[in-house]
């Protein structure tokens, strides 16, 4: 049986250890099956050098989303913000041309030093992958009531940016395809 990127992910995820920049030297290639039936039409990012597509049902807003985390505040320009309001579920999409490289390594070193200093995640897993010219470090957080996968691109658009996927813990089970496609989703353009 065929595995898909999205199952390999998890295992990724759940199998990973924090690890230290200098044993990041190799980027694991992931495909990632993208099912255009859990997709809203592609949106362009010229600034940002990307393409991508929102999960289906999920509408642009213009409303600014205070939640950012302390760490992040000082360096992340959100361009696009998506909610379905069915769920409550949220994709942003954002620049993070300014955030340190530091600061985006060190979360495979620490990633609850950089976004849970609180206590609020139960979870707060690091880890590290590429795909179509993208190298990405991934975040998830999770605790009783949320689900959060943050995205970050380090390589392969014009600038560094984020993705981020929040979702309510009761809802996040009916994502997990659509999730898979909208990051698979994601290229560079020229």
């Amino acid at each position: 049986m065929m595995r898909t990127a999205f199952l390999l992910l998890f295992s990724l995820i759940i199998g990973c250890n924090s690890q230290k920049e200098n044993q990041f030297q190799q980027w694991e290639e992931l495909d990632f099956l993208v099912d255009e039936n859990y997709l809203a039409p592609a949106l362009l990012d010229s600034s940002l050098g990307i393409s991508f597509r929102p999960i289906k049902g999920f509408s642009k807003i213009n409303t600014p989303i205070s939640s950012l985390e302390a760490s992040e505040a000082d360096f992340v320009e959100i361009h696009h913000i998506f909610k379905d309001d069915s769920t409550q579920s949220i994709m942003s999409v954002a620049s993070i041309a300014n955030m340190p490289d530091s600061l985006i390594y060190g979360l495979l070193q620490n990633p609850e030093e950089y976004f849970n200093q609180d206590g609020i995640y139960d979870q707060a897993i690091a880890t590290s992958f590429s795909y179509d010219n993208f190298k990405v470090i991934q975040l998830l957080l999770s605790n009783n009531a949320v689900v959060n996968f943050k995205l970050f691109y380090v390589e392969g658009g014009r600038e560094k940016f984020q993705l981020d996927y929040i979702f309510q813990r009761q809802e996040y089970l009916d994502f997990p395809k659509a999730l898979e496609s909208s990051i698979g989703s994601t290229k560079p353009i020229l």
